[in-house]
């Protein structure tokens, strides 16, 4: 007999606080100390440890027999914290492809909802898109080091239910747009994650160059929880830590737009010097991720696609 709405909710909340039963530090992550940089790669670490080490049961009824094409809002760390969704190609039999999927707004807007058509042309593509929501930056909450944690976090929920929403956990990806490209590649150059591939739509790679417009700079001084404090955004700027062992990324950027396209092609340079995969793709004008055109998704999700065979 088929769960009413409300008993598959509360089955994925009990699902959820099975998952998140090492991970109650999320919620309250301190600061990492301004004068350490792989600060980040041990919280996230801690995060990916915690939930991997407590393998959550079957998330709801509704996932024991064939999961739907859309389950929406799942906690991942708890049943009040961030949420996610499973996009899932229609009519998807066996395991594929996953892809997080992750939403911009300066670290302190945006939802989710804001990259909704992203997540279903990836199952529309014939992969598993998880669209993933983080906590936002507030007054006295900053997001460093604590939303690459909670992607990491996400990255083994689906890794952890990978058998019952239909995915390979060996062929995960992501797609990240703007803040969500950056805390992306900032988990990936971590090399913690174990991302198969990871495309970056106008993401900032270094944050403490001060060639950026006042505003951004602001906003980055909210992520951090500081300003100035150098060695703080070094250890928060992927180009920091991109090396050899970094998965296949493609870094698309507009030529003329919010994030200096030399952000990107200095990311670039990083990756071919170590000999890691990269891809650069600048497109022309002055559109800002997640606007721009349909052939910029079409060559992303192809990228996607083909890393993660």
């Amino acid at each position: 007999m088929p769960l009413s709405s409300h008993s598959r909710r509360r089955s994925m909340l009990a699902c959820a606080a099975a998952a998140a039963a090492g991970l109650a530090l999320v919620g309250a992550l301190p600061g990492s100390p301004a004068g350490d940089p792989r600060a980040t790669d041990a919280t996230a670490s801690t995060a990916v440890r915690a939930t991997e080490a407590t393998v959550p049961p079957a998330t709801g009824a509704a996932l024991r027999e064939r999961p739907p094409a859309v389950l929406r809002d799942v906690p991942y760390l708890g049943g009040r914290g961030p949420l996610l969704d499973v996009h899932r190609p229609a009519g998807a039999g066996g395991r594929r492809a996953a892809v997080i999927v992750v939403h911009g707004g300066a670290w302190s807007a945006g939802d989710k909802a804001a990259i909704g058509h992203v997540a279903r042309a990836v199952a529309a593509a014939g992969m598993v898109a998880i669209n993933v929501n983080y906590t936002l930056v507030a007054p006295g909450r900053p997001g460093y080091p604590r939303q690459t944690a909670e992607l990491a976090a996400a990255v083994a929920w689906v890794r952890a239910n990978a058998h019952r929403i239909g995915v390979d956990p060996d062929r995960i990806g992501a797609l990240g747009s703007s803040a969500g490209g950056h805390l992306l590649a900032l988990l990936a150059t971590s090399r913690r994650s174990r991302l198969g591939a990871l495309v970056t739509w106008s993401a900032p790679f270094d944050l403490g160059t001060q060639r950026l417009r006042r505003r951004l700079r602001a906003k980055i001084a909210g992520y951090l929880g500081c300003s100035p404090c150098p060695r703080r955004a070094a250890a928060a700027s992927p180009l920091t830590h991109a090396g050899a062992g970094d998965p296949p990324l493609l870094i698309v950027n507009s030529r003329r737009e919010l994030i200096p396209a030399d952000q990107a092609r200095r990311m670039a340079a990083r990756l071919r010097l170590a000999g890691a995969p990269r891809q650069l793709l600048l497109v022309p004008g002055r559109l800002h991720a997640p606007h721009y055109s349909p052939a910029v998704l079409d060559t992303s999700l192809e990228f996607l696609a083909r890393r993660l065979r």
